[in-house]
């Protein structure tokens, strides 16, 4: 290679470092199984707590409507009632 001729070669790589990045994933991944384990177990946990926290938030609120639909229906129909009476 000839001084200027450098920059020519920078960004090309070797044949034989087209799998390092891969391998190094895996060689860390295969150091840390147990820690990846765990962390895979707690993000799994999490999503669940999600999910049962969302659908007990829904179930909630449709409680919570059903219960004011029920007070209200006696006091409509006492008012509906009487405005029929002064109609008459």
């Amino acid at each position: 290679m000839r001084g200027g001729d450098g920059h020519l070669y920078a960004d090309r790589r070797s044949p034989l470092a087209r799998g390092v990045g891969w391998y190094k994933v895996r060689k860390l991944a295969g150091k840390h199984r147990r820690l990846l384990a765990g962390a895979g177990a707690f993000a799994l946990l999490l999503t669940a707590v999600i999910i049962v926290s969302t659908w007990l938030v829904v179930r909630a609120m449709d409680a919570e409507q059903a219960a004011i639909r029920a007070s209200l229906e006696p006091e409509v129909r006492r008012e509906a009632l009487e405005m029929l009476k002064r109609c008459r």
